[in-house]
């Protein structure tokens, strides 16, 4: 028995078989010989093709919908570029190796350059040109690599865009050599899957509409080349092919994948199981340990999962738009009348896209216990420190290796280490010895400034060179107006406290505060944006600007980050505060010779600092910050500050800023596309049975002829009874004007059905080739239907 065409496509002509192919690995797929197929295949392999290109496509609309990035190119029509090169490439008569990796390399290419295309500019007044594209891409991943290697923060999205379009170009290419080639649905399958899943595992309310189109379309090319591994069994061993055997398999591969669909539908999304996903936590925990500061580096990237907002603890990238949840973080005790700012770690160097905390070392702790500390020790006393100490019950944690501490930590009630700088002298956190866990509780004493303003005022100018060393530093990209502003808005003063109350009052007066922040322009300067484009933000910006302007006047300052206590979370029965990522806070710190660590507020959310002692020496009464004003009376007393509920929303409900384009929803369309090709699949085996189920009984050529003899009929094309099967078909041939030889269907029907036991025994001809036969059935059968059809509509009618 000869091949049929249907196979020759996936199996290759010459009737060798691959059913290892799926066993092999990848270099051994890449020495295999060239197929012998031409690049042009049956139907048969262009369905093939169709199921397979909608599950790559599935894939990338997966991550297309997602809508990671803004700057990201049409992710589906990467696929089907990856996907058509893949597929034409593999059933070239060519080494492997060499075209595998040419293609690697065009896909390459392909990502570069539709990236490039897609890309954000700088500077979208300038040029556009491609010279322009590849400078700036060539800049914007040489700084990422550099803050990867480095240990700096990164909002910049490209990398994680060429990331994507690469992957998903790559992913459909190697599943077009899987099929076409080397006959593997895992190695075509496989990767794409774990894609989508893994895409979806980040989104709300799966199974996605992508996912149940790629399990549906992998089960259907799953089953064909299981289906064609048979087929190849039964050519060698000459057994007879049934006559639909390909559409009833793909038909009841179809009900099978809506079945597992549906179960795929009802089974528990994976964080339900909320005991085993925390033990495999736990369980990766070391290697996760190593990688965490790889997030750093995507800032830029919508995580689509509730993410707390400052829970780097090395680093804070100046974020665009965030989102603030109301669930319990920590309950804290404090000491009555206490209101002071939780500090979890503090941030030294500054670059265009955010801080990090460099050059720190770990320290045991004093053995100074809890009581002993509550009274100071002789240096904090000498600084005019005071001691506070505060009771932490840990519901979810900000971050599992720091302890919260106000101020500058002295002791804790549990095994931790200090984190300094500058030999010891700088405090900059405190990291425990073990993990902390949901329901741990710890107690911390910390230190804050109760230097009073004539003493501020007083400190002068002499810093230890750790200071000027460390907290002096500025980026040389920062632009020469952010300078200029901080010597104009400080004026003539050299006075470092006046400046600093100055910058204060400026930001919370000209810079309104809101969560809906847009993102800076690539490579621009986020605290320079802030000041002089946007001009509103977050806890995060008033901060940053303020350390910035400072360290331009040359005052030492640096940014800290944890949680401001408000006393509305002050629940009356427990004598507790409860803490949510609402009272996330940031603030900065300017340093005072003698004193130490000062806190500041520049955002206009919440109120200023308190300070004992007589009004600021040269300013007026009226200009400094009231002894325990509230929150609503010094909002509403600056003009700049946003007071309408739009700007002061912690959780708005809405991610999207104004102008900003969202993704397209594909789910209704492909929906309706499943439905239409469920529904196509059905009624088109419903026609097939139909139409084969009365010649059921009958013998391949005499099957073949009565239906020849029926579709002539439909096409007005009428036999004169008193003429043989032979010459009815001669007819049939000169009225269809047809190149096909018609003669030869009736001469195998004559010799099936007359001839007897010598027809069989004599030797195999044109009229007794079941291939060929079958073929030329097809064609005469497509004529006969277009006839069909043109009659049907009155195009055309014929008649004998």
């Amino acid at each position: 028995m000869t091949a049929t065409g249907w196979d020759k496509g996936l199996t290759g002509s010459d009737g060798g078989s691959d059913d290892g192919a799926a066993g092999r690995g990848l270099p051994e797929l890449l020495a295999a010989a060239p197929p012998k197929t031409p690049v042009l295949g049956t139907w048969e392999d262009w369905l093939s093709f169709a199921l397979l290109a909608a599950t790559q496509i599935a894939f990338a609309l997966s991550i297309a919908r997602a809508d990671w990035v803004g700057e990201m190119p049409s992710l589906p029509v990467v696929a089907v570029l990856g996907l058509v090169a893949g597929s034409a490439l593999a059933r070239v008569p060519f080494r492997t190796l060499p075209l595998f990796v040419a293609g690697i390399g065009l896909g390459f290419a392909v990502a570069v350059g539709m990236v490039m295309q897609a890309m954000e500019l700088s500077d979208p007044l300038g040029p556009t040109g491609l010279a322009t594209r590849w400078s700036e891409l060539w800049a914007r991943m040489g700084d990422w690599v550099d803050a990867l290697i480095f240990g700096g923060v990164s909002s910049d999205p490209l990398p994680f865009v060429l990331l994507m379009v690469v992957i998903v170009w790559l992913l459909p290419y190697i599943a077009g050599w899987a099929v076409f080639r080397w006959q593997n649905p895992w190695l075509a399958l496989i990767p794409a899957g774990i894609g989508i899943l893994t895409n979806i595992s980040y989104l709300e309310g799966q199974p996605s509409i992508e996912f149940i189109l790629f399990l549906f379309a992998a089960i259907l090319l799953f089953t064909r080349l299981q289906l064609l591994r048979t087929v190849r069994r039964w050519r060698g061993q000459q057994a007879a092919l049934p006559q639909l055997l390909s559409l009833e398999v793909l038909h009841a591969g179809a009900w099978v994948g809506v079945g597992l669909i549906l179960v795929a539908w009802l089974i528990p999304a994976g964080n339900e199981f909320g005991a085993a996903s925390s033990s495999w936590e736990r369980a990766i925990q070391p290697l996760t340990d190593r990688i965490d500061r790889f997030g750093q580096v995507f800032i830029g990237i919508d995580s689509k999962r509730s993410q707390l907002i400052h829970h780097f603890d090395d680093a804070l990238p100046l974020q665009g738009r965030v989102r603030l949840t109301q669930d319990p973080l920590f309950i804290v005790a404090l000491p009555q009348g206490e209101v002071p700012q939780l500090r979890s770690g503090v941030f030294d160097e500054y670059s265009r896209e955010g801080w990090r905390l460099t050059d720190s070392s770990r320290d045991p702790l004093p053995g100074t216990t809890i009581e002993a500390a509550s009274f100071g020790t002789p240096e904090t006393r000498e600084q005019l420190r005071r001691p506070v100490v505060v009771e932490v019950l840990v519901a979810e944690g900000l971050s599992d290796r720091r302890l919260l501490s106000v101020g500058d930590p002295l002791a804790a009630d549990r095994g931790a280490e200090l984190l300094t700088a500058a030999a010891g002298a700088d405090l900059v956190g405190l990291r425990p010895s073990e993990r902390i866990e949901s329901g741990d509780s710890y107690v911390t004493v910390g230190t804050i400034s109760a230097a009073d303003v004539e003493i501020l005022v007083a400190a002068g100018t002499v810093y230890p060179d750790w200071v000027s060393e460390r907290y002096l530093q500025l980026p040389d990209s920062l632009p020469q107006r952010v300078r200029d502003l901080a010597t104009e808005v400080a004026g003539a003063t050299d006075i470092p406290y006046v400046a600093a109350f100055q910058i204060e009052r400026y930001l919370r007066t000209n810079y309104a505060f809101t969560l809906r922040v847009e993102d800076p322009p690539p490579r621009r300067d986020a605290v320079d944006f802030f000041l002089f484009d946007s001009r509103r933000g977050y806890f995060d910006h008033h901060a940053s600007a303020m350390a910035v302007l400072l360290r331009s006047l040359g005052i030492p300052a640096r940014v800290a980050v944890g949680f401001s206590i408000d006393s509305g979370a002050f629940d009356e029965e427990s004598q507790t505060y409860l803490l949510t990522e609402e009272d996330s806070w940031a603030w900065p710190e300017v340093y005072f010779p003698g004193l130490g660590w000062v806190e500041f507020n520049p955002t206009p959310l919440r109120a200023t600092i308190s300070r004992p002692g007589p009004e600021v020496f040269g300013l007026g009464a009226d200009d400094v910050p009231a002894l325990g004003a509230s929150d609503d009376e010094l909002l509403l007393t600056q003009p700049g500050a946003a007071t309408d509920d739009s700007e002061l929303l912690l959780d708005s409900g809405t991610d999207d800023l104004a102008g900003s384009g969202g993704s397209t929803d594909y789910t209704v369309p492909l929906l309706w596309l499943l439905a239409f090709a469920a529904a196509a699949s059905a009624l088109y085996l419903v026609a097939r049975v139909g139409w084969a189920y009365p010649y059921r009984n009958l013998a391949p050529a005499t099957a073949r002829w009565a239906k020849v003899q029926r579709l002539s009929g439909w096409a007005g094309v009428r036999a004169d009874p008193q003429r043989t099967p032979i010459e009815a078909a001669a007819a049939l041939q000169r009225d269809l004007e047809a190149q096909e030889r018609v003669e030869l269907l009736a001469r195998s029907f004559t010799r099936e059905r007359y001839g007897g036991a010598a027809a069989a025994a004599a030797p195999a001809g044109a009229d007794s080739d079941p291939t060929r036969l079958d073929a030329l059935y097809r064609r005469v059968r497509n004529r006969l239907f277009r006839e069909t059809l043109l009659r049907r509509l009155g195009i055309r009618r014929r008649s004998h």
